[in-house]
């Protein structure tokens, strides 16, 4: 499947709600440190809150450039419109296809399937994570029917 104009947008959408805690998560950091921050403002320790206050300055700008930059550029570059699509769902392993790019995850590496409206997303086992976003018209009816009876997941009863 060659994707189409809306593509990325309809991924970024779904995505987005997905990779939302992932930013929040760094924004909290960074107050903490703020907060950190003002505690030591209130010692002689000048050069402590000078680091602290930096810190949190970077992190937030750092979470807000992935949210609203990195993370949308990320999604046009693979899902972009133009740009061929295919996903092979093998006895041992799922593999998607991002014109150039190949992901492939193990069956038993699986640690959840999250059902979207366009999308299905793979988290797999490991230390960062990984997943694999693949669009609705990429997975056959058959083949999604078998993973949310694999990964008992209510989700696909309305997906498929």
């Amino acid at each position: 499947m060659i994707a189409d104009e809306g593509m990325a947008k309809r991924i970024q959408r779904e995505n987005g709600r997905g990779s939302l805690l992932a930013t929040v998560i760094p924004i909290w950091l960074s107050q903490a440190i703020g907060l950190g921050a003002m505690w030591f403002g209130m010692t002689d320790e000048r050069k402590v809150t000078l680091v602290l206050t930096a810190a949190f300055a970077l992190i937030t700008v750092i979470s807000i450039l992935m949210m609203t930059a990195w993370t949308p550029y990320m999604i046009r570059r693979y899902y972009g419109a133009g740009i061929p699509l295919s996903a092979e769902f093998g006895p041992d392993h799922i593999a998607f296809t991002s014109g150039t790019h190949t992901q492939v995850v193990r069956l038993s590496q699986i640690g959840r399937i999250i059902v979207g409206r366009n999308v299905i997303r793979i988290r797999a086992h490991g230390a960062y994570g990984e997943r694999i976003v693949i669009p609705r018209e990429l997975v056959p009816t058959n083949i999604a029917a078998s993973l949310g009876e694999r990964f008992d997941n209510p989700g696909f009863r309305h997906w498929v």
